[in-house]
């Protein structure tokens, strides 16, 4: 059974980070791509990928969005504004990996972020090597909160297991935090928050590494905290202008 990578960003996102992550992944991977595109053709990102028009797709993504229109409109406060804003950005990242966890015929889907950038040529056992047979590769890290300390995952790169008999437990708990509308419940409604909830209980079945990329950075290069865009000035809700600002 073959590996899909897959991804989503929007237009805007192309020419700071996308274009350069396309052209490195084209170049040094053979590994088929989907791209989730939120708000581009085709046309406007050329390469070796195919194109999946976002809203097309996952139609259940706008019920979503239609929760944090109404729970922005509620709210005078500006934090609880800036937190509806985080959810709404990486829920594409969770509609996406649910979605191609239901429907896309592999045996291993590996979600990267479309700021990653491939250095050098993926093996073709690349993605074994990493998860063998187990349900989940990612990587564990703790946040430190104001008054406590949470498990979060760094979600650059993660790789599913589709032919793991507990692989209806993630798409279970994607299902109930985002189509449910739970994650909203969170007092931080990370996706990568999310993950780690669902991955801990199942951390014998999972590759769960304490050093990001640490084991794929020969390979990948992933830019984190104030180094991960080169324009900071970069609208990082993009493509999500008519809910927020």
């Amino acid at each position: 059974m073959s590996t899909y990578f897959i991804s989503t960003f929007a237009k805007d996102h192309i020419p700071i980070y996308a274009k350069n992550f396309l052209t490195s992944y084209n170049e040094h991977s053979k590994f088929p791509l989907i791209l989730y595109a939120e708000d581009f053709s085709k046309d406007e990102l050329p390469g070796e990928y195919t194109h999946m028009e976002f809203n097309k797709e996952i139609p259940a993504h706008k019920n979503f969005k239609d929760l944090i229109s109404i729970a922005d409109k509620d709210t005078p406060d500006i934090k609880a504004k800036r937190r509806l804003a985080k959810a709404l950005r990486w829920s594409y990242k969770a509609f996406t990996i649910l979605h191609a966890l239901r429907t896309i015929d592999a045996k291993y889907i590996v979600w990267i972020d479309g700021d990653v950038t491939v250095k050098r040529n993926l093996p073709l056992n690349f993605i074994e090597s990493l998860i063998e047979e187990k349900l989940c590769m990612a990587y564990l890290e703790k946040l430190q909160m104001k008054d406590s300390t949470t498990h979060h995952i760094e979600s650059g790169l993660v790789v599913f297991n589709k032919t793991h008999k507990l692989i209806s437990h993630i798409i279970h708990g994607y299902s109930i935090a985002y189509e449910k509308g739970n994650i909203l419940n969170y007092s931080k409604p990370w996706d990568g928050i999310l993950l780690a909830e669902i991955l801990l209980p199942l951390q014998s079945y999972c590759n769960l590494l304490l050093s990001p990329f640490s084991n794929v950075k020969s390979f990948l290069h992933h830019a984190v905290g104030k180094n991960k865009f080169i324009n900071q000035d970069i609208n990082r809700y993009s493509g999500r202008k008519d809910l927020l600002s």
